[in-house]
């Protein structure tokens, strides 16, 4: 049946024989063979620490940045392209990785949009505080910001539906369900033994998407990848495994261990101490 002078309707019984009696293609039920590689624990965290270390360089050199010059805010309320090379340059970085700073840096509160007739980007109260606590708070802090993000700093740079460029800080980059999914990348790499990685992003995309073929939507493998990049610039994956930074991270009970006898004081994570302010206690420094 003609529709209009491009499209043609046919019959539901044509569509099936097109089909053939597998209409979603060929299904593989075998848990894809991935390869595994197998490294020091040590290694994989003293890696990780020196990326730790490089973000929270980078970081100090944007957030001072940020506080000399005037950053306007966009229309659209985000932070503008030519900024982001500049911001980036400041950064001794890529734009990927400014772009991922600054996301990480406003949803930890450290930076925001000033209240004026023309707002700009700035450093807030809170980089004050923050800013004079040991590294390991400071890290921790970031890190759970970004474990929490719930928009993906891997768009910036791509283009809408209308044709224009995804800034950062903008409405482009959110997506409610990212923090999930970036959740469940890492948790695919906790279920390794320590120090243990899988081959490359795409085969732990293949494990996923065997593990849960329909969750992910379009971006499903595409997040895979930014993750284990963006939690390598981090320090919460190194090698492609994930550190033991990493896996207290995930952990946000710190379960304790049961054959602890009753009235033992806590002990505190590796990556924290107890100088941590109040208000940053309960997302880094849980004792166990």
């Amino acid at each position: 049946m003609r529709r209009d002078a491009d499209t043609v309707e046919l019959p539901r019984q044509v569509a099936l024989a097109l089909r053939g009696d597998r209409p979603m293609g060929p299904l593989d039920l075998s848990r894809p063979d991935v390869p595994l590689r197998a490294r020091e624990t040590s290694v994989v965290d003293g890696t990780g620490a020196g990326a730790a270390l490089e973000f929270l360089r980078r970081t100090d050199l944007l957030l001072e940045w940020l506080a000399r010059e005037s950053v306007p805010v966009l229309r659209s309320g985000g932070f503008g392209v030519r900024e982001l090379k500049r911001a980036a340059k400041a950064a001794d970085t890529d734009e990927p990785t400014a772009a991922l700073i600054l996301e990480v840096l406003y949803a930890a509160d450290l930076v925001g949009a000033t209240e004026s007739v023309t707002p700009e980007w700035l450093p807030t109260t809170t980089w004050d505080v923050w800013g004079t606590g040991p590294e390991e708070s400071r890290w921790a802090v970031l890190a759970q910001a970004w474990l929490e993000l719930p928009r993906l700093p891997g768009l910036v740079g791509r283009r809408d539906e209308t044709g224009k460029p995804i800034t950062a800080l903008s409405d482009g980059p959110r997506r409610p369900p990212a923090a999930r999914d970036r959740r469940r990348v890492l948790d695919a790499l906790a279920d390794l033994a320590p120090g243990t990685s899988v081959g490359s992003p795409e085969d732990l995309a293949r494990l996923l998407a065997w593990h849960a073929p329909r969750r992910g939507g379009r971006l499903r493998d595409e997040t895979v990848g930014w993750t284990v990049a963006e939690a390598t610039a981090i320090g919460v994956v190194a090698l492609d495994a994930l550190t033991t930074a990493g896996r207290v991270l995930l952990d946000p009970a710190l379960r304790p261990d049961r054959r602890t006898p009753p009235g033992t004081p806590p002990s505190w994570p590796p990556h924290c101490t107890r100088r941590c302010p109040p208000r940053w206690r309960r997302s880094c420094c849980r004792p166990t």
